[in-house]
């Protein structure tokens, strides 16, 4: 019988908590859910760190596959600030907020195909959409490269076409 506390213990002389606690999305191995297929794996953010100090179950319980939606959601929007940022400490850039933004959408857009009914939080994602044409429309005014850049990189190209030129 295995238990991941007994896991923990063994291994707590060996792997730091923190170097357990974050795996990282490759797109190699799918996991069967209730709601569908994930393309999930558990390899470790961390590559320096040894994967054989990681007991698999361990490794397996602190992965991406087994994370919430919420979760995921968070791990996709910092992978889209790292991807859309100018510099290392831009995280309220309109490309930045651009890129949040779509990830939110796309995750409301999952919620919405299995929850027909719930109509307060179709509103909420109505705002979103208002709130993200703005600040696209506010980047094809002031920057003009940089709108086609994030439009490219977040495959917008539908979306752009229905603002309005300035």
């Amino acid at each position: 019988f295995f238990s991941l506390r007994s896991a923990m213990l063994r291994l707590r002389s060996f792997v730091p908590v923190a170097d357990l606690c974050v795996s990282r999305l490759s797109g190699s191995g799918a996991v069967q859910f209730k709601s569908g297929m994930r393309n999930m794996s558990v390899t470790p953010i961390r590559p320096h760190f040894p994967a054989e100090l990681v007991a698999p179950e361990i490794e397996r319980s602190v992965s991406l596959a087994t994370a919430s939606a919420k979760e995921l959601l968070k791990y996709k929007k910092g992978l889209a600030v790292k991807k859309q940022q100018s510099h290392i400490t831009d995280t309220g850039s309109a490309s930045v907020q651009i890129a949040c933004m779509t990830e939110k959408i796309i995750a409301l857009t999952a919620h919405f195909a299995k929850h027909k009914k719930d109509m307060a939080g179709k509103r909420g994602y109505q705002m979103l959409l208002a709130k993200r044409n703005r600040m696209m429309q506010y980047l094809m005014v002031t920057d003009i490269k940089e709108f086609g850049r994030v439009i490219d990189s977040l495959n917008l190209v539908k979306e752009a076409k229905h603002l309005r030129r300035a």
